[in-house]
């Protein structure tokens, strides 16, 4: 998982892209770690390649979330990386839906990110896999770059890249 991070910030350096930092690496690290240890970080493989990851949480970051959005009716979802070799092909999207699909599963209303709010481009793409714009917001007592907050339905399906199985 923290060589698909490492690879994804390079790829964000070489496009001018901030999103995520090489400064955030210990950082990032520690975030990845406990998303494994708390049983939420998930990763797609190809044979015995990790090509994907992303952590699901039923746990809302309240420097984000109101209580006025009933943040225990969404799972939200982040730190969600596509391996370079494997994008282009739907796999995000196909994350997407898992989610989606999942939340429902779980009787859950949305899927909720709140992603870098000065990165268009993955606003837009975010936007034409369904999800709503809700707000944005800056927390003021946090060093973060976040706060573009986004949803969509639980169990909402625009996806045409591959199928993913969750084994349990």
């Amino acid at each position: 998982m923290i060589s698909l991070r490492t690879e994804a910030e390079q790829w964000l350096r070489d496009r001018d892209v901030t999103q995520w930092t090489s400064d955030y690496f210990d950082y990032a690290r520690t975030v990845m770690t406990a998303s494994v240890v708390a049983g939420i970080a998930w990763v797609v493989e190809a044979g015995d390649e990790v090509v994907a990851t992303a952590a699901l949480s039923p746990q809302a970051d309240m420097d984000f979330w109101d209580i006025e959005d009933d943040p225990d009716s969404a799972l939200y979802l982040g730190k969600m990386i596509v391996s370079r070799a494997h994008a282009g092909r739907g796999l995000g999207s196909s994350i997407l839906d898992w989610a989606s699909h999942r939340a429902h599963r779980l009787d859950k209303r949305w899927v909720r990110i709140d992603v870098r709010r000065d990165n268009d481009r993955l606003h837009a793409y975010y936007l034409k896999l369904g999800f709503q714009h809700v707000r944005t917001v800056k927390p003021e007592h946090r060093r973060t770059e976040s706060g573009w907050l986004a949803q969509r339905p639980a169990g909402f399906h625009v996806s045409d890249g591959p199928e993913l199985f969750e084994l349990a």
